[in-house]
């Protein structure tokens, strides 16, 4: 008989103990009156996540303002006490470094009942294999949501293996696109500058999603020289740029600024037919031609490397003399060619320089730019026109000085009306 009432007691005692392992062991505080709870778990490709989980009012006397945040803990377990209402949920993960925020996107009701939500996102990892001449880069990875709107991930490349972590976003169809702030602009997985290209990434709740690519296989490099004018007078390097002609809004463009010497070298991740130039303060020159439709279109294939011939850049140094004021306002310079082509610099610099010209003749005009020259516009030698004007002569490679001596300005003056008659109230004039 004593035998059979310890029996029960032990298993009474087992019984208590395992209906209390089933139960949360987070710890409960009570409720403030007129408020209620929401509670659950942050799920972020099926597994729970640490996270920032804010609440902003959606109707009542604080609509619109953030009322309360809470964190989840390792296992994404969260709990959070409101005023009775209707609230937007944001929720924002700090992982690998990388910030995510889902801002809003949920809407829950709080009443007296405590609510279990479970608040469930997607998770993706973008793989990218580049090759070795890109360490040390900054590279930046974006994922462009069908619905939800853009992310982006940016990292320094430390090795040629680069993992770009999204741990926090809503599930959703995404473009991938990556860019290089200092390099590259705009350009699809898995290696295009078309959106009806770009491969899809499809991001659900139930699991980490992954994306892989490698170009170290299929990259391409070119080559060449930007030598000349600019050198001479003592500029710093111009920048070049490699672009992919393809019709499109997307275009993409590679770009880098050449060393001391003038010579470049840019990295294309897939080789297409790109056209090179050079660009100095605006103005561009063009290899094998005189604009981006008559340059030379070069064929990059995988593995290849391509050596363009030397880009030479003539140009003209200005140096403005009195009695104007040379020193307080910024003046505009342009230049024609006469057989078509210049350009133009706006500059406080004085004496300034227009690099990345054609040899040939080129009549020089200097006026000011809407904030109060007290000189006159004019062409180069105080020539009335262009007709009168003296051309510089450009040979290749030469940097031409020229002085211009800027006359006084006059002043004008008189009363704007309107189409009625009218003294005009507000009135710009140029």
């Amino acid at each position: 008989m004593n035998r059979a009432i310890v029996t029960i007691f032990v298993m009474l005692i087992l019984t208590v103990i395992s209906l209390s392992s089933c139960e949360n062991t987070t710890p409960t505080d009570p409720l403030i009156a007129g408020n209620g709870r929401i509670q659950g778990y942050v799920r972020a490709g099926g597994s729970g996540v640490s996270a920032t989980i804010g609440a902003k009012a959606l109707d009542g006397a604080m609509q619109d303002s953030v009322i309360a945040w809470t964190s989840s803990d390792t296992v994404g377990w969260y709990q959070l006490d409101l005023p009775f209402g209707t609230y937007g949920l944001d929720v924002t993960s700090a992982i690998g470094g990388m910030t995510t925020t889902s801002a809003w996107c949920d809407t829950v009701h709080i009443g007296e009942e405590v609510q279990n939500f479970d608040i469930l996102r997607g998770s993706a990892i973008v793989r990218i294999v580049f090759p070795d001449e890109l360490v040390g880069e900054i590279v930046s990875v974006q994922l462009l949501g069908a619905t939800w709107g853009d992310i982006t991930s940016e990292l320094t490349l430390d090795s040629s293996l680069a993992e770009f972590e999204f741990p926090l976003i809503q599930a959703d169809q995404y473009m991938i696109k990556m860019y290089f702030p200092d390099i590259l602009s705009r350009f699809f997985m898995p290696g295009t500058s078309l959106e009806s290209e770009a491969d899809l990434l499809m991001v659900d709740v139930d699991q980490v999603t992954s994306y892989e690519v490698d170009f170290s296989a299929d990259s391409a490099t070119i080559q060449g020289r930007v030598i000349g004018s600019w050198q001479d007078a003592g500029g710093s390097p111009p920048q070049v740029f490699i672009t992919d002609p393809t019709p499109s809004e997307n275009y993409y463009s590679y770009r880098t600024s050449c060393h001391e010497d003038g010579s470049f070298d840019v990295v294309a991740l897939r080789p297409t037919p790109v056209t090179v130039h050079a660009q100095y303060n605006g103005l561009s020159l063009w290899s094998g031609g005189t604009d981006s439709d008559s340059a030379t279109l070069y064929e990059l294939a995988p593995g290849s490397s391509v050596v363009i011939p030397p880009l030479v850049s003539s140009g003209i140094e200005v140096t403005l003399h009195g009695p104007g004021d040379t020193d307080s306002y910024e003046a505009r310079i342009k230049v024609f060619r006469s057989n078509g082509g210049g350009g133009h610099i706006s500059s406080t610099d004085n004496p300034s320089s227009l690099h990345m010209l054609l040899p040939g003749e080129y009549l020089v005009y200097v006026y000011g730019y809407c904030n109060g020259q007290t000189w006159a516009p004019q062409w180069y030698d105080n020539a009335e026109d262009s007709e009168m004007a003296s051309p510089v002569v450009l040979h290749e490679g030469e940097l031409a000085t020229i002085d211009m001596y800027l006359e006084e300005g006059g002043s004008i003056s008189g009363q704007i009306f309107e189409y009625n008659g009218q003294p005009a109230v507000y009135a710009s004039m140029y």
